[in-house]
């Protein structure tokens, strides 16, 4: 399932996908500015930032993880990327780490809305959302997704550690109601 080079959102926000030739470079500086602890967690940089870059390069070779950097205008702020890819199954795992400023935002529904439907477009059937007890914006944005026709299917319990809870949506193709 090919995914685009470029996904506009809006005027402002675009979304520009990771190739196997990526400027890393730039990606860690990009990393660096936004310079915010919870979006660093995310991406799991708690280790050496250019090591995390190298596993992200493998992931993208072996087709695991499919990255795109998130620009406003030509503001650096986040990354949107899919994970667990089946093809064979037609599925995938979103996840979504923006600026603490954005969060929440309608920019976030937008942009989940809007990659959605071009997931569904390229082939896949299946999305998987999953969200920390501890993430209350993104909680509360998937109560909004709902409308689009995610459905809550349930808590994974000590999914990312001891205490740290996940909340797991889906969305079918079917009931996507923007197809």
């Amino acid at each position: 399932m090919k995914m685009p080079h470029e996904i506009m959102v809006d005027e402002k926000i675009k979304l520009i996908k990771i190739e196997k030739d990526f400027n890393q470079k730039e990606l860690i500086e990009n990393l660096k500015d936004i310079n915010d602890k919870s979006i660093q967690d995310f991406l799991g940089m708690d280790k050496n930032l250019n090591k995390e870059i190298e596993e992200i390069k493998e992931k993208i070779l072996k087709k695991k993880n499919i990255y795109y950097s998130v620009y406003r205008k030509s503001e650096f702020i986040g990354w949107f990327y899919l994970y667990d890819i089946h093809e064979k199954y037609k599925r995938a795992n979103l996840s979504l780490g923006i600026k603490k400023d954005l969060r929440g935002h309608i920019l976030s529904f937008n942009m989940i809305d809007k990659v959605v439907k071009i997931l569904f477009d390229v082939g896949f059937n299946r999305l998987g959302l999953e969200i920390e007890d501890t993430n209350i914006t993104m909680l509360k944005l998937a109560k909004h997704l709902e409308k689009i026709g995610f459905k809550y299917e349930g808590k994974l319990r000590d999914n990312y550690g001891i205490d740290i809870n996940s909340n797991v949506w889906s969305l079918l193709k079917r009931e996507y109601s923007n197809f």
